[in-house]
C-alpha cells in the first residue's frame, strides 16, 4: 500500500475481534505501524470527513483522505470483487477515501 502512496489505513476494529484466527485487529494495526502508516487507535477512535478546525481531545482518523484506506470484513460477496478472500469464507475489500458516502473507490494493492 505505501508503494501506492497510501498513509493510513483504518477499520472497525468488531470485525477484527482479538485472538480470530484469521483477521485479528492487533495483526492490521502492527502491519499498519510497521508501515509508518497512520492508523486507529484501538481504544476508540472517531471517524471524520474532514481535517477538524481544532486539535480533538480524542482519537480521530479522516477517513475521506484520498490517501487513506478503509478495510471491510464482509461475509458475502458484493457487486466488485473482493481484494482478498480469507481462509474462513469472509472477504476483504478496501476502499480508497470515504467508505460512508460513495465518494470513495475499490483499492486492492499491487502486490
Amino acid at each position: 500500500m505505501r508503494r501506492d502512496g497510501m498513509t493510513g489505513v483504518a477499520w472497525n476494529p468488531a470485525e477484527g475481534p482479538q485472538r480470530d484466527p484469521v483477521f485479528d485487529s492487533q495483526g492490521v494495526w502492527l502491519l499498519a505501524r510497521f508501515n509508518d502508516m497512520a492508523t486507529i487507535d484501538l481504544g476508540g477512535t472517531r471517524f471524520l470527513t474532514r481535517e477538524p478546525a481544532e486539535p480533538p481531545e480524542e482519537a480521530i482518523f479522516n477517513i475521506a483522505d484520498p490517501d487513506h484506506v478503509y478495510l471491510r470484513r464482509e461475509e458475502s460477496l458484493e457487486r466488485t470483487s473482493p481484494c482478498l478472500a480469507l481462509s474462513d469464507g469472509t472477504y476483504l475489500y478496501l476502499t480508497r477515501g470515504n467508505p460512508f458516502d460513495d465518494s470513495g473507490g475499490p483499492y486492492c494493492p499491487r502486490l
